[in-house]
């Protein structure tokens, strides 16, 4: 479900931003919760003091996520840009997944794309392959089908526990209005050995779905 996907995302996010931080940092936060964007900010500006992008990539990146939450999604948009410019291997990533998703949401199809596109090629094991799916959905809606299947396939193939499977779904769903049921059954197939507690329930429905229109209920 989307809820289930925004959850998946969320926590991965908070693990990656959250990797670099230690102990002192962590109390720091909590005497800080009560007012989190001015917090943010005074971290954002203790680091770029520092004079060093990589130490500038993390607060940017955790005000750019409260500022979106507020609402205030055009310095959101800037400072994500920013922090992909930072070079920081896990920090750029995540911040143009967000961006990304940012545009998308503004319906900036053209800038959403190339964002994503550029989180993919990152190769980051978590929001490069969050990206490709992402990339494969908005070709997918756009019309670009050969495109989508790409994606899809790249990110099946990934071998992540939880975009993996639901590339598979989508792929198999994808092939099947192809007219493609050979293709659309290995891929619902991987989703359903996968055992994902979601998606290979949703594979096995798909598939039986599937089997039944083609008159071949003695597959599914």
């Amino acid at each position: 479900s989307a809820e289930a996907a925004e959850h998946i995302r969320r926590a991965v996010f908070r693990a990656i931003t959250g990797a670099r931080k230690g102990e002192a940092a962590a109390q720091a936060d909590a005497r800080i919760a009560p007012k989190p964007l001015m917090a943010a900010e005074t971290a954002l500006n203790k680091a770029r003091l520092t004079g060093d992008p990589l130490q500038v990539a993390q607060p940017a990146l955790a005000l750019a996520a409260l500022l979106e939450g507020h609402g205030h999604r055009a310095r959101a948009k800037q400072l994500y840009r920013e922090v992909m410019a930072s070079g920081h291997p896990d920090f750029g990533p995540a911040a143009a997944f967000s961006l990304a998703e940012l545009l998308e949401a503004s319906e900036e199809w053209d800038a959403a794309e190339s964002v994503y596109r550029w989180s993919v090629a990152s190769g980051h094991p978590e929001f490069g392959i969050w990206s490709t799916s992402s990339l494969a959905s908005l070709l997918e809606r756009q019309g670009d089908i050969e495109g989508a299947r790409g994606a899809y396939e790249d990110a099946a193939r990934a071998g992540h526990p939880e975009i993996s499977p639901w590339a598979n779904v989508k792929l198999g769903g994808l092939l099947a209005d192809l007219g493609d049921d050979e293709g659309a059954r290995a891929a619902y197939q991987k989703a359903v050995e996968s055992g994902h507690p979601e998606f290979a329930p949703w594979a096995c429905l798909d598939l039986a779905s599937m089997c039944e229109t083609a008159g071949q209920m003695h597959d599914a």
